[in-house]
């Protein structure tokens, strides 16, 4: 049987600008922890993983234009958590056959986000590649 959803904790869109970046992932992680969730990744690693997402969608996604917006919504389920992160971009050209495009990703100083990303989380993406949706597990 399907898992129900339980309940939006977040939905809240900004525009693509480097210093409001981490005041955003902030804010999204103290809204996770007000609720009272419990992940098992630590909060440094929550941090981690939405940061890359968050930086991914305004760097390659929305090319650092203020105009595009970025959008992160927290789902919660019973068992995990869902933060979607959705750019204006035209998408990621490997993200739906994402197991073929972690293979092809090198451990340069560029390109290790998605790398990070599945350390942590489940990581899928829409047929267009210009959402996110990082699967979290619930403690």
């Amino acid at each position: 049987m399907p898992e129900i959803k339980a309940a939006e904790i977040l939905n809240v869109s900004f525009p693509s600008l480097k210093d409001s970046r981490k005041g955003v992932v902030n804010g999204v992680i103290e809204n996770i922890y007000k609720k009272g969730l419990s992940t098992k990744v630590s909060r440094d690693e929550l941090y981690l993983i939405i940061d890359e997402a968050v930086t991914n969608a305004m760097e390659h996604g929305n090319r650092w234009d203020p105009d595009k917006m970025v959008t992160i919504s927290v789902t919660e389920y019973a068992s995990y958590l869902n933060v979607s992160v959705c750019d204006e971009g035209a998408g990621f050209p490997c993200a739906p056959s994402s197991d073929t495009c972690a293979e092809s990703e090198s451990l340069t100083l560029r390109g290790r986000g998605i790398k990070i990303i599945r350390q942590f989380c489940k990581p899928r993406w829409n047929d267009r590649g210009n959402i996110i949706e990082l699967i979290i597990d619930l403690r």
